[in-house]
């Protein structure tokens, strides 16, 4: 090695590897399996258990990512919901055909994930669907 390669290398120290081992999923992954789960079988469905073994992971690993499975709701929802546009004032045109856009965008969700906007009424999941829907009403 060069001299002033040997100089450089000794002037940047190493980036520090994180402790433990890497992280085998991104939330982005996990809350696609939720989505996978739910879809399939109903939002009832979604358990910690359910969704490990839809990952092929045992239980305690998805504690790693998410501290309980309403978290794991809350943002499978949040995704869908961001999806949907809220309307903007205009006129009553324009607004018409932002609210017919909302609702073919509203109805290929429910289409495309038809088990998954039922969440338990008073769950974390239900206020994130309430929220969303309130963005409509105000």
């Amino acid at each position: 090695m060069p001299a002033s390669a040997l100089k450089a290398a000794k002037a940047k120290p190493a980036p520090r590897r994180a402790a433990g081992r890497p992280r085998r999923f991104t939330h982005e992954q996990i809350v696609q399996a939720a989505l996978a789960v739910m879809e399939r079988e109903g939002f009832a469905a979604l358990t910690i258990r359910a969704l490990a073994d839809e990952l092929r992971i045992t239980s305690s690993v998805l504690y790693n990512y998410f501290e309980r499975i309403e978290d794991i709701e809350t943002e499978a929802l949040q995704q869908l919901a961001a999806g949907i546009p809220t309307p903007k004032p205009g006129t009553p045109r324009e607004l018409r055909r932002q609210l017919v856009d909302c609702m073919l965008i509203v109805r290929n969700i429910l289409i495309r994930h038809p088990g998954v906007l039922n969440p338990p009424m008073g769950s974390r999941a239900w206020d994130t669907f309430t929220e969303v829907a309130v963005q409509w009403v105000l």
